[in-house]
């Protein structure tokens, strides 16, 4: 992530590393996946 702006010029104009922009989401693949529902357990349920 390249948030600094006092960085070296190398740094900056890198091609292995990029300005951050925020659309990073690990859990993407996560949301978009459907679950089997799971039973509660007899003590728990209400």
């Amino acid at each position: 992530m390249l948030s600094d702006a006092n960085l070296p010029e190398e740094v900056r104009n890198s091609t292995a590393m990029r300005q951050y922009t925020g659309g990073y989401d690990c859990l993407a693949g996560y949301k978009d996946r459907t679950y089997p529902l799971m039973e509660q357990p007899a003590a728990m349920a209400g």
